[in-house]
């Protein structure tokens, strides 16, 4: 891994400093010699707090070994060519697909959120199949209830292991502003959630009639679209099986954060037509309670905190939006 990859020497790497450096994982781009560009995403061997919170380590290696990442690109370019051990850790191999995702600070327009999703929808479809046939089969993917557990303040405070989320103490003061803004109900039913995520995800699994495939990640950062085949990086701890609508609320939850000209009732709607079926009402009322016990410390912070009063505004609608879709769900479904 020093000298040559993939059969071929190495010309020069440089480490690369992660838009969002969240999780334990440090990057390095390399150079061929013969031109091509290469990107190495080392995988830290004792985890980090997104493997602890989600059973997660190993699991990229495990879907290279499976050959998982092969059956998925009919439907989506990933990029991955290698997981290799080195030096006692994982790296995942990559091409270089930085001109193929969307940049941080550029605005998505309608457009580009309708072939995305389009191109989500193709992966489920997929997905299915693959399923059907047995390309998973007994797959330790990410649980269900993983998914509401990892922003949990208890599970944040309590992790002492290394590699912690380096914003967990804006995470947990972003929920401190979340007490303070939404309703007794709502409030009661989030922390029920963070009490016991499983709980929620034993729901999901149980109400879901065709699971999928899920890419668990599926935010604009880790996304692309080039002639109408969708690019997607940063697989492993949060993929998983389950009902598309958590693909699909975690992508609406994470794009309506800022720069997207798009409602979230826009996205769901815009994944129906791409997929040519309406989803499924009781899973929707399931994901977003999840989705609102993932992101709404984030909104309310914001909302409470951000400097410029237009931010300030459109957090405060985008987590009311949330709010009332759960006030709905619980009426439906009960609490959680």
């Amino acid at each position: 891994m020093n000298d040559s990859l993939l059969g071929t020497p190495v010309r020069s790497r440089a480490a690369v400093d992660a838009t969002e450096a969240y999780s334990g994982a440090w990057i390095e781009k390399v150079e061929l010699v013969d031109g091509t560009s290469l990107v190495l995403k080392h995988l830290p061997a004792t985890g980090d707090w997104l493997t602890r919170a989600t059973g997660g380590l190993g699991r990229t290696r495990a879907l290279w070994d499976r050959g998982l990442f092969g059956h998925l690109e009919p439907a989506v370019e990933h990029g991955i060519l290698d997981v290799a051990a080195t030096i006692g850790h994982d790296v995942v191999v990559m091409r270089d697909l930085s001109d193929r995702l969307w940049p941080a600070a550029t605005p998505l327009h309608r457009r580009d959120v309708s072939d995305a999703l389009a191109g989500l929808a193709r992966l489920h479809q997929l997905g299915e199949r693959l399923i059907a046939e047995g390309h998973v089969g007994n797959l330790r993917l990410c649980p269900e209830g993983a998914r509401y557990r990892m922003f949990a303040p208890g599970v944040l405070s309590d992790d002492d292991g290394p590699n912690p989320h380096p914003a967990r103490d804006r995470i947990i003061a972003g929920w401190e502003a979340f007490a303070e803004t939404v309703d007794a109900d709502i409030l009661d039913a989030v922390d029920a959630v963070h009490r016991d995520p499983d709980s929620l995800g034993r729901r999901l699994a149980a109400a879901c009639r065709c699971p999928t495939i899920l890419h668990g990640d599926a935010k604009p950062e880790n996304l692309g679209v080039t002639n109408g085949r969708l690019t997607a990086i940063d697989w492993g701890e949060l993929t998983g099986v389950g009902a598309r609508e958590v693909d699909v609320a975690w992508f609406a939850v994470m794009s309506t954060r800022s720069r997207l000209d798009v409602d979230p009732d826009e996205v769901f709607t815009l994944y129906e037509q791409a997929g040519g079926s309406p989803l499924d009402p009781v899973m929707l009322d399931l994901t977003y309670l999840g989705s609102l016990a993932q992101m709404g410390f984030y909104l309310a912070a914001v909302a409470r905190d951000a400097r410029q009063p237009a931010t300030r505004h459109t957090a405060a609608t985008r987590l009311a939006w949330w709010v009332d879709r759960v006030r709905v769900s619980l009426e439906r479904a009960g609490p959680p």
